[in-house]
C-alpha cells in the first residue's frame, strides 16, 4: 500500500504542477492538452527542486511550495471552468482514471509479489548502490553546501552523493522519500512512477502528433510504458534515463507541431511567446536530469525540422519555428549551464562514451543474454547481427542509444495505425501484434519477479545467473534492517558480502546512525576499503552503544 501511496504523490504532484503550464497550449487546438500535465508538472518540479537546492532549499519544501502554487492556480481554473465540456478527443476522466491505474497496478505488481528481495536492485547494482540510493539517503537530510564540504571527507555515502549531483534525480526522489523506512525500501515505487509518466507523454504525442482516436491512442500509450524497452532502462537501475524518456518524446512532439504556430495562438507575439516558455520548461528539466539522451533526441528534432522546413510552408511560419525553440533552448541551457551539467557532459560522458571503446556494453547485455562468453562471437554467429556497430566498435554506445531512442522507434513502427491511414490487412494485424508483444511484455514481469531469488527480470531474459551472485541469498528487507537500527547511537558493520555492505552503510546513515565498515568492498573495477570515521575508536568504549544486526547466512555483524 505505501509503494502505491508514494506512486500517487508522485502523480498527483506532477499534474497539479502540471496543469497550469498545461494552459500555455491553446484548449481550441489543443483538445487533450492536460493528459500531459504529468509530465509537464514533473519536468517543472524536478527542475525547480534542483536548482533551488544548489541555493540551499531543502527538496521537500520545495516540493511543498510548488505543490501549494499549482494546486491553487489549478482550482481556480477548474473552478471557473467547470461548465466547459470535454472535447471529443479528449479522453474521459473515467478513460483516462481508469487506464492509469491499471497501468500503476500492473507496474507495482512485482514489488507486492517478489518483494524485496526482488526490488532491492535489479540489473545495475552499481548505479544504485554507488549514485542514486547514496544521493537519495544524503539529499533529505543534508543541504547542499553540506554535501560539497563533505564529499571528500572518506565517507564513502557522502561521496556517492556528491557524484549523484551530476546524475540529479536523486535530489527529486529526496523530496519524496517518507513512505518507507529507508529510501532504499521505497526507490522501486519511485522508478515506477517515472515510468508510468511515459503514458501520458505518449498519450499526449498520439492524440495531437498523429490525432488518433482515442482508444488506439490508450492501448498504444500503454504498451509504449509497459513495453520491453521501458522494463529495460527501469531493469538496468537507469534513474536518470527514465526520468527523461517522458519529456524528451513530448520535446520531439512540440518540436513537430511548432512549425504550426497557429496552434500556440492566433497571434504571432502569444504564439510565439507560448512556444518558447514551454520549450523551455521542458529542455531545461531534461539537460539537468540526464543531457546524454539530447544527441538521440536531437537527431530526431533536426529531421523533424528539416521536413517542416522543405515541406510548402511559408517563410514566417520557418522563422518563427525556428525562433521559438531556439530561444527556448538557449533559456534551458541557460539554466544546465548555471547548474554546472554543460561540463560534466562535455568533459565524461558525450565525449567519453564516443572516443572510448568502453566495456560496460558486455555487463549489461550479460543480462540480456544471460551467459557471460564472448559477446561479438555469439552477434556475429546469429541471424541478428548489428554489422554497422560490430565495425565499428562502439558497442555500448549502439546499445544505449537504441535503449533512448526506442520511444520514438515505437511511434515510427505505429504510426500508419494511430493515423488512421488505409493499408493492407497483413500490414495492420502485424502493428498491431507488436501492440499486444508490448502489453503482454507488461503482463509477464509480475510472473517474473514470482521467482523466490528475485533475479529474475522481464526485461532482461535470462539475467539470473548473472544478478544471483550479486544478491546471493541475501535478506534486502531493508525497512526490518532499519527498525533494527532505531535506538542505536553508532553500528560497526562487520559483513562480508560486498553488497549487503554498502546497503547495510546506506540504511544505517538514513536512519541517522553513526557507523564503521570492518572490511573492503570489492566493486569488480575498484575495492573500496573498511570505513572508520575519525575517532571513532576512542569513542567506541565510552559513547557508543554497539547494537548487533541479524543478518542472513554469508554475512555477519557485531
Amino acid at each position: 500500500m505505501r509503494d502505491l501511496l508514494l506512486v500517487a504523490a508522485i502523480l498527483f504532484a506532477s499534474a497539479v504542477v502540471g496543469y497550469p503550464a498545461c494552459l500555455l497550449l491553446p484548449a481550441e487546438t489543443f483538445r487533450a492538452r492536460f493528459v500531459v500535465a504529468p509530465t509537464i508538472g514533473f519536468a517543472v518540479l524536478s527542475a525547480s527542486i534542483i536548482c533551488l537546492y544548489k541555493l540551499g532549499i531543502s527538496p521537500q519544501i520545495s516540493l511543498y511550495a510548488m505543490c501549494a502554487a499549482g494546486l491553487s492556480a489549478t482550482i481556480a481554473h477548474v473552478l471557473h471552468n467547470r461548465q466547459r465540456r470535454a472535447q471529443p478527443l479528449a479522453p474521459t476522466v473515467i478513460e483516462l482514471g481508469g487506464a492509469t491505474v491499471a497501468i500503476v497496478v500492473l507496474c507495482l505488481l512485482p514489488a507486492w509479489i517478489g518483494g524485496a528481495q526482488f526490488t532491492v536492485f535489479q540489473g545495475n547494482v552499481y548505479d544504485q548502490f554507488n549514485v542514486y540510493l547514496p544521493g537519495s539517503v544524503v539529499f533529505h537530510q543534508y543541504d547542499y553546501a553540506t554535501v560539497m564540504a563533505a564529499g571528500a571527507s572518506g565517507n564513502p555515502v557522502m561521496g556517492g552523493a556528491q557524484f549523484a549531483l551530476n546524475r540529479p534525480i536523486s535530489v527529486v526522489y529526496a523530496a519524496f522519500v517518507g513512505t518507507h523506512a529507508t529510501a532504499a525500501a521505497s526507490s522501486y515505487a519511485f522508478t515506477v512512477a517515472l515510468q508510468v509518466i511515459m503514458f501520458f507523454s505518449a498519450l499526449f504525442l498520439a492524440l495531437h502528433v498523429f490525432e488518433a482516436k482515442k482508444r488506439i491512442a490508450i492501448i498504444a500509450a500503454g504498451a509504449l510504458t509497459l513495453g520491453f524497452f521501458q522494463q529495460y532502462v527501469l531493469d538496468i537501475n537507469a534513474w536518470a534515463q527514465l526520468s527523461t524518456q517522458p519529456i524528451y518524446l513530448v520535446v520531439v512532439a512540440i518540436v513537430v507541431l511548432a512549425f504550426d504556430p497557429l496552434l500556440f495562438g492566433a497571434r504571432p507575439g502569444e504564439a510565439l511567446a507560448r512556444l518558447i516558455l514551454f520549450f523551455a520548461l521542458l529542455m531545461a528539466a531534461a539537460t539537468l536530469l540526464y543531457p546524454d539522451s539530447c544527441g538521440v533526441y536531437g537527431v530526431a528534432e533536426a529531421a523533424a525540422a528539416f521536413i517542416s522546413v522543405i515541406a510548402k510552408k511559408p517563410w514566417t511560419t520557418k522563422a518563427m519555428a525556428f525562433a521559438g525553440l531556439g530561444l527556448g533552448t538557449v533559456a534551458a541551457l541557460s539554466v544546465a549551464y548555471w547548474y554546472g551539467l554543460l561540463a560534466f557532459l562535455e568533459s565524461s560522458q558525450v565525449a567519453g562514451r564516443a572516443l572510448s571503446h568502453i566495456n560496460g556494453w558486455k555487463y549489461f547485455q550479460a543480462y540480456l543474454l544471460g551467459r557471460t562468453e564472448n559477446h561479438v562471437a555469439v552477434l556475429a554467429g546469429g541471424p541478428i547481427v548489428p554489422v554497422v556497430f560490430l565495425f565499428s566498435g562502439f558497442y555500448w554506445t549502439a546499445g544505449k542509444s537504441f535503449s533512448i531512442a526506442a520511444p520514438l522507434l515505437f511511434f515510427f513502427t505505429v504510426a500508419l495505425v494511430l493515423s488512421g491511414i488505409p493499408m493492407r490487412p497483413l500490414a495492420r494485424a502485424a502493428i498491431m501484434l507488436f501492440l499486444v508483444g508490448h502489453l503482454v511484455t507488461g503482463l509477464l514481469r509480475p510472473i517474473f519477479a514470482a521467482d523466490s531469488t528475485g533475479t529474475k527480470m522481464v526485461g532482461l531474459p535470462d539475467s539470473a545467473p548473472a544478478i544471483e551472485s550479486q544478491k546471493a541469498g541475501m535478506d534486502w528487507r531493508m525497512d526490518r534492517l532499519a527498525e533494527q537500527l532505531h535506538g542505536c547511537h553508532g553500528v560497526i558493520l562487520n559483513i562480508k558480502h560486498g553488497f549487503m555492505n554498502l546497503m547495510a552503510q546506506l540504511v544505517a546513515a538514513d536512519v541517522g546512525v553513526s557507523w564503521a565498515s570492518l572490511h573492503p568492498v570489492d566493486l569488480g573495477y575498484a575495492v573500496r576499503p573498511p570505513y572508520k570515521p575519525a575517532g571513532w575508536s576512542g569513542r567506541i568504549a565510552s559513547q557508543v552503544t554497539i547494537c548487533p544486526i541479524s543478518t542472513p547466512a554469508g554475512a555477519r555483524s557485531g
